[in-house]
């Protein structure tokens, strides 16, 4: 055998004997050092990214599976791992519901109406539009061409859906409140909640009588179904305006928010006085007011005990307190807007869900002071907002039927639409006067101060049904037609309305607001 040489002996001792230090250079990138006194010192750098482009080249199933199978991060594979989503869905309806999942049944109904919608969202926000505006344009092509169509006990069911998804987004709208802002600009935000609302409804009043040729009763009564805004629409595209700072430095989302609330509550209790002025049943005007009032100051207490409670369960220091405080909330929220709803109390609904949230946020913020920059809660509600809301636009546009618009209404109708619509531009820019906006933001407040659906979803019908009820009335046929006017008309109010100030706000809102960089 062939003796070992001195080199040989230095390496044999060296390798038995080293000790390594690793040494951080560089992110991705580690240097071994092995020492030897009087050795040689070999260093040998290894980079975690030549690692992993190593495993990457790898060949066989274990190699393609470490690279996903070349599947890249798209809005495409989003789409497809929702649609196989969908379809597992589809299947478990089906091993419910049996006959009903199937197609022409009234939950296959449902069913597709989502899934279009959930679709018709993402190619619009392809094209840089907002999702709402293509699920509720599915919702009105399908019922307007009878291929939605809903009977009996899921007729309800479309509207829990949608007063669920409604739930969400106000919980959701109460906890993007900032109190501060609420505190400094109280007397602005009652000014731009009524002024325009009024302005508005008189607006229409006078629109409605001397081009439809209401009575003036009526007239007014078409005002107050024209003259609130929807939170559905307005709320989400402000919060996601303030999520990336736009409009901050003056607390814009919170203003428009907070306002939003009470323009609809005042325009539902308005509309109920006016409705029972017209039919002089039931329980007279005093009595509407009282109720409307009440309903106000109930809502608010409501919310105050619901985020009292939200406040104090569960414990902060519990491991899963961001879930446990999501499910109170949301719930509770979802529990308020569906049950006053039940109730023919809808109000206590929409005000207590914004004020629990509200106040519950305040509370979580004085526990742990990092809430202030970040809510964990809002970021869930964010996930379930984002499944929820086809829910809400789809149906919303499912309950409007373009067929039963006579053509001659649809121009008289889009002439008092827009008359009242001029009336309340005018009326909002003299509210916002000397509030401290500038004529960018202000211009900003007015367009968001533009679109209707939800109010108008729910209460448009309400003067119509009533017609339809009574009976043995001399005045049965022209009440008739007077309600098919102000239904037909608030139709046409959300079709015109809600698409158009959505892609105002979103594809002006970054150009009119300024961004908070701190």
């Amino acid at each position: 055998m062939e003796p070992l040489s001195e080199g040989n002996n230095v390496q044999r001792n060296t390798e038995s004997t080293f000790r390594e230090v690793s040494l951080q250079t560089d992110p991705g990138s580690e240097e071994t050092v092995s020492k030897q006194n009087g050795g040689e010192v070999q260093i040998e750098c290894t980079n975690e990214n030549d690692e992993r482009t190593s495993q990457g080249k790898e060949t066989g199933w274990n190699g393609w599976l470490k690279r996903q199978g070349g599947v890249p991060n798209s809005p495409l594979v989003d789409s497809i791992f929702h649609l196989i989503l969908l379809f597992l869905i589809w299947a478990l309806l089906l091993a419910i519901f049996r006959e009903q999942a199937l197609p022409e049944g009234n939950v296959f109904n449902i069913f597709i109406l989502l899934v279009l919608s959930n679709i018709s969202g993402i190619l619009f926000r392809l094209i840089k539009l907002p999702g709402l505006f293509g699920m509720l344009l599915t919702g009105i092509i399908l019922r307007s061409t009878d291929v939605y169509q809903l009977s009996g006990p899921y007729v309800g069911i479309s509207t829990i859906a949608r007063e669920f998804a409604l739930a969400i987004i106000l919980t959701k709208a109460g906890l993007a409140l900032d109190p501060e802002i609420l505190k400094k600009k109280a007397f602005t935000v009652v000014k731009l909640s009524l002024l325009p609302c009024i302005g508005e409804s008189i607006a229409v009043l006078f629109g409605a009588h001397y081009i439809i040729g209401m009575p003036w009763l009526w007239a007014i009564l078409l005002g107050f179904v024209l003259s609130p805004i929807s939170p559905a629409v307005v709320v989400p595209t402000l919060i996601s305006l303030k999520e990336r700072g736009y409009g901050e430095d003056k607390g814009i989302a919170t203003l428009v928010i907070a306002a939003s609330a009470i323009d609809d509550v005042f325009s539902i209790v308005a509309f109920g006085v006016v409705l029972k002025m017209i039919f002089s049943a039931g329980e007279g005007v005093s009595t509407t007011i009282i109720n409307g009032i009440v309903d106000l100051v109930g809502g608010i207490l409501a919310g105050l005990l619901w985020a009292l409670v939200s406040s104090l369960l569960p414990s902060q220091s519990d491991a899963a307190v961001v879930s446990k405080r999501s499910a109170m909330l949301g719930v509770g929220g979802v529990s308020l807007v569906l049950g006053t709803s039940a109730l023919n109390h809808s109000v206590i609904g929409t005000m207590g869900s914004i004020t629990a949230s509200l106040f519950a946020n305040i509370a979580w913020c004085a526990q742990d002071p990092s809430n202030l920059k970040h809510n964990p809660v809002a970021n869930v509600l964010s996930v379930v907002w984002r499944y929820t809301e086809p829910m809400l636009f789809a149906m919303v546009g499912a309950e409007i039927d373009l067929k039963s618009i006579p053509p001659t209404m649809i121009v008289q109708g889009l002439a008092v639409l827009a008359v009242g619509l001029l009336g309340r531009v005018l009326v909002c820019y003299l509210a916002l006067f000397g509030t401290g906006l500038n004529m960018k933001e202000t211009v900003f407040v007015v367009l968001a101060w533009l679109p209707k659906a939800t109010v108008q979803a729910a209460i448009s019908a309400q003067a119509l049904y009533i017609v339809r009820t009574r009976q043995n009335s001399v005045s049965s046929t022209e009440d008739l037609e007077l309600a098919s006017w102000i239904l037909n008309t608030a139709i046409l109010s959300i079709v015109v309305t809600a698409p158009i100030g959505a892609i105002a706000i979103n594809v002006l809102g970054s150009k009119l607001l300024n961004k908070k960089t701190s």
